[in-house]
């Protein structure tokens, strides 16, 4: 789908849509569904003998957030992601997202689902998240946000209206909404496509294993979109893997 630019940045049209990736957003209904359901809180899937994830930072147990079974999603979301069960656990009943620490509160990972769990006990949790079932993803086109448009070479320099894209040898007196609305990133829940910053600069990541930017998305968590949370000050949160290193997945969060 053609994106909309405003009078004057038509120039900058083949430098966004060079940029341009696959993303897909669930469509939910109420309930749990099943243990290797795609569905957002509700019960997990679990290995058999495996405990409840706990958060690391305090001990509690943590909701979980996401789960996805790529077996069952869009093809070229399995070409991409393989066809194994994704999971995000958050820790949420205290202060632990808020506190500086390296100890991580939430738990991110594949797994190969199988040998199941006869049995899993969900904990009592002071706030539970209502389950939604993920019954179906619609693609969408999705284009980089402002922080990674200036990572690719766009500028809006702090000293006037002045929209510069040397690559293209482009620039342009505009206004700042004008600037705004060069990003069509897509908002909320989502597999892969371009992360929905909340901040002015990108937060990627090194990868543990090489140094090297975790810059591939494979999941975004919106803004109480499908979750009744809200991260911070209306935070996004995305989880990004190396490219080199495809298993290595990290967990990252910002807020206005």
């Amino acid at each position: 789908m053609s994106i909309e630019l405003p009078d004057g940045m038509e120039p900058l049209r083949a430098f966004i849509e060079s940029h341009r990736r696959d993303c897909w957003v669930p469509v939910v209904q109420s309930g749990d569904g099943p243990l290797d359901a795609s569905k957002f809180s509700g019960t997990p899937w679990l290995q058999e003998g495996e405990s409840w994830p706990r958060c690391m930072c305090c001990g509690k147990p943590m909701q979980l957030f996401a789960q996805v079974n790529f077996g069952t999603t869009p093809k070229a979301t399995q070409k991409q992601f393989g066809s194994r069960l994704f999971q995000v656990f958050l820790c949420i009943e205290g202060e632990c997202l808020y506190v500086e620490t390296t100890t991580p509160c939430w738990l991110v990972r594949f797994t190969d689902g199988t040998n199941q769990a006869d049995r899993i006990v969900t904990p009592k949790f002071r706030n539970p998240l209502p389950p939604k079932q993920i019954i179906q993803w619609a693609h969408k086109d999705d284009y980089p946000d402002h922080p990674d448009l200036e990572d690719a070479g766009l500028a809006f320099p702090d000293s006037g209206d002045v929209i510069r894209c040397p690559s293209i040898n482009f620039e342009a007196e505009a206004p700042f909404d004008d600037y705004l609305a060069l990003s069509h990133v897509v908002s909320g829940e989502k597999i892969g496509g371009w992360p929905k910053w909340s901040n002015i600069s990108t937060v990627y990541p090194s990868c543990p294993k090489c140094s090297n930017p975790m810059n591939e998305m494979v999941f975004q968590i919106g803004c109480e979109d499908n979750i009744p949370y809200m991260l911070g000050d209306g935070g996004t949160a995305q989880v990004v893997r190396c490219q080199d290193h495809p298993d290595t997945l990290e967990f990252t969060w910002s807020c206005g």
